[in-house]
């Protein structure tokens, strides 16, 4: 049988380790906490959860490469985002600083200033699980497998979400990782967020 984790595979490059149980357990993790906010809060507008969340949102004209970040500034949880970005793409980075929030608080709260210029290896664990975490809350399972089952490759379906092409594969590899059977063809980059 396939790993779960094969399509990331084609499209990422990943650590040694990564068919170990630590990924496994960032499927379960990011795909728990995403079903959980979609069942208590019945959005998938990364936005509307903020305040209910308990997140501060700041939108920053300065940024030039960066398109947001998670902080904690005076012991309040912070993201800052970049201030022209298409909605589309708003609701990405708003959906993957939102996972950071739900699932790295532990890993982030000690940290009072990053600067603009830090990012994240787009292939270490807290950033994937944001990945799975933003694609799993953007995207709603049904409506992705009746398109994947109509045929429609995963170009055609990143732009029927308005999403790009790697978080589609990311929600593809979630939906594989529950042992839902996909085959779609196109392979998109590890490092898309940083091109949105």
């Amino acid at each position: 049988m396939q790993s779960p984790l094969s399509l990331l595979d084609r499209f990422i490059r990943l650590p040694d380790d990564f068919h170990t149980m630590k990924w496994d357990y960032s499927f379960q993790r990011s795909h728990a906490t995403a079903q959980e906010i979609l069942a208590q809060y019945a959005s998938r507008d990364p936005e509307r959860l903020y305040k209910p969340l308990g997140l501060s949102l700041y939108t920053c004209p300065d940024f030039q490469e960066l398109k947001g970040m998670y902080v904690w500034v005076e012991d309040r949880p912070c993201v800052f985002i970049k201030a022209d970005l298409p909605r589309s793409h708003r609701q990405l980075i708003l959906a993957h600083e939102l996972g950071h929030h739900l699932l790295h608080q532990d890993l982030l709260a000690g940290l009072k200033i990053l600067q603009d210029h830090t990012f994240m290896d787009m292939a270490s664990q807290p950033e994937i699980e944001a990945n799975l975490f933003a694609a799993d809350l953007l995207i709603p399972d049904q409506e992705f497998l009746d398109l994947a089952e109509a045929g429609n490759s995963l170009d055609q379906l990143a732009a029927f979400f308005g999403q790009p092409v790697g978080l589609v594969q990311a929600k593809a590899s979630l939906l594989h990782w529950q042992g839902i059977p996909l085959r779609l063809p196109d392979r998109a980059a590890a490092d898309f967020l940083l091109r949105v």
